[in-house]
Formats: structure tokens, sequence, C-alpha cells
């Protein structure tokens, strides 16, 4: 499954009107293997339990004889080991993301996620448009909606973006038992893993900083401010706009904050939704099996003079609620 939950799922005919998912593997601890998370029937129709178990009805539909989606949820599954092009192109469409031409100057590239499981999808989509990346004045990058995931994602994209390196500054971790345990518990999971030498000797380093300075704020790295080099494309779009929202955050928070710093960009919308300052958060459970409660581990070195959180990166150009179409008034402001 695509989504916010990873799912493996195994079908069986369980009547001759009905089949059976069920859960083989969950990255939900709401679920658990052998339990049924949806019921197909022979007219189109399906009972569908999201990650809370509450049903879900509605018409599904079976693309390419390897992909299952379900309409009116943003849930789809997809056979293992599907690797034609055609499988690839709608396992694309049906996630949100898409580049496509808008006029003879102008494209739209949407990037409804950055979320670990799309990082494939997105330099997929980046490496076959790349002509059209190279040849085009104007980009339109909408990234509304983007909750984040991992900064990995856009990665490949920054070339045809920036004008320059992005310059950003560090953490700082509070030092508690509780994130010594945990990088000690990561580093004992992937110590036998040969290609994780490097890795696990830097985590050593900082365990070790940390255990130093219990109690206090640390920058476990050797510098403040760091620079994230960004090999510039040759052929790239001259002006970009980049459309955000109220919901986006993380990862998606950190690319309207890097994108700003290029020359020829602008950020449309709205404020976003305000989270940077505290995070890297370590995961507990407190007793409710439907809740778990999430703590940041560090905070910016921003902080105080420029706080996000509960504010949001500012729009250069704010889209009232006036503005229907955030596309088409992109599209004006950069062909007139």
């Amino acid at each position: 499954m695509f989504g916010d939950i990873t799912y493996t799922i195994g079908i069986t005919e369980a009547t001759k009107n009905e089949y059976v998912g069920f859960v083989i593997k969950s990255g939900s601890k709401l679920w658990e293997p052998k339990e049924v998370k949806f019921r197909l029937f022979p007219d189109g129709t399906y009972e569908y339990y999201d990650k809370s178990h509450n049903l879900l009805k509605g018409k599904y539909t079976i693309h390419n004889e390897t992909i299952l989606s379900f309409d009116n949820i943003k849930s789809f599954f997809v056979k293992e080991k599907t690797t034609d092009e055609n499988s690839l192109d709608k396992i694309t469409e049906l996630s949100g993301f898409s580049l496509k031409k808008l006029t003879d100057k102008t494209i739209l590239l949407a990037l409804p996620s950055f979320d670990y499981v799309y990082v494939d999808i997105i330099n997929r989509l980046i490496e076959n448009n790349k002509n059209l990346l190279e040849s085009s004045p104007y980009l339109i990058v909408d990234v509304r909606n983007n909750g984040g995931g991992t900064d990995n994602a856009y990665l490949n994209l920054l070339p045809y973006i920036m004008t320059q390196s992005i310059r950003t500054l560090g953490v700082e971790f509070l030092s508690t038992p509780t994130l010594i345990n945990g990088l000690q518990g990561y580093i004992d999971g992937i110590k036998d893993d040969k290609s994780k030498e490097r890795e696990i000797t830097r985590i050593k380093r900082e365990i070790e900083i940390l255990k130093k300075n219990e109690g206090k704020f640390v920058n476990i790295h050797d510098t403040e401010v760091d620079t994230m080099k960004v090999r510039i494309a040759e052929k790239s779009p001259q002006n970009v706009v980049v459309l955000a929202n109220k919901n986006v955050g993380s990862s998606g928070e950190y690319f309207v904050m890097f994108t700003r710093q290029s020359k020829k960009v602008k950020i449309f919308g709205t404020p976003t939704y305000g989270g940077l300052d505290y995070a890297s958060a370590r995961v507990f459970d407190f007793g409710c099996s439907e809740y778990q409660l999430g703590l940041p581990t560090y905070r910016s070195l921003r902080l105080p003079d420029f706080p996000v959180d509960n504010i949001g990166l500012q729009p250069d150009i704010y889209m009232d609620k006036f503005i229907e179409d955030w596309v088409q008034y992109a599209v004006d402001y950069l062909e007139n």
C-alpha cells in the first residue's frame, strides 16, 4: 500500500461473491496479521477498514492487473515485484504526483508528499521529464498539503530550482537518557551491517558527547552553520513559483525554507504549518493504543531570533480566499 501507513496484504477468495484482503504485515500497531483489511465484491464495490478500523465503502478499480485502488480514499495496493513502465506510471498518477505542460512556457510539478515510499517515484518523475525541466522558462511546484517525510525526496529537484547552495543553521539536542538509549539501540540494531560502519562511528561519538552533558542542550556537530551544496543545472527554468499552504510541514516546510534562498523562486500561498523549531521526535506509548506521544529531541539554533513554530513561513505573495485557482494565478504572474 502507498500512503501514510504501509501494509502487506494477502487476498483470498472467501466465497464466489467475496474476496478478502487480510493483513500479512502492518506499519501500524493498530493492525495485526490475519485481520481483515478489506472485502471486494463482484459489482465493483468494497468495504474497507481504515487505520483506526472505521468502515468505509465505495468503488474499487484494478489497473493493469497489478494495482488495486479505492475511490474516495487515498489508498491503493500494488502487486509485488511490479516493475513495468505502464504500472509505474499508473502508480505515480494514483499517488497524485505529476509533471505536465500547462502552456508553451509553463510546466507544473505536483508533489503532494515527501514520504519515504515516494522517493523513487519523485526521482523517476524528474528523470523522465528532464527535457521539460531544461527547456521550460517557467516552473510551478505545487507542495500544498505536503506533510513532509524525508529531505532526500526533493534533492534531485534542487539543481533546477536553486541559484546557489543552501545555508542552514544547526540544532541543539537536549541530552537525556531517552535520547542516548535510543541512539544506542539504533546502532545495536545495525552493528552487523558493514555498510553502516561510518554511521556507527559517528553516532558513537555523538553518544559520548551527550553522556558528558546530560541535562544540557548540546550541539553534537562541529559547526553551528552548514552549507548544503547544490550542483546547479546548466539548463533550468528562469523563474519558479512554489505553491504552499497551512498543511505544508516537516520536510515539506524545509523545502519551502530552503527554496526561498533561490533568487528565482517566489512562494505563493498562505503561511505554512509552523513546526520546524523543535523536531526529531521520539515516540512513546502511554497506555492508549490509538494514540502515541511524540516529544522533540532538539531545538533549532535559529531561536529565539527567527521562530517558525505556530507561525509558519510567510509567503512572498499571499493567496487570499478570493483566489479560486492558485495554479492559474501563478501562470498569469509568470507569463504576464
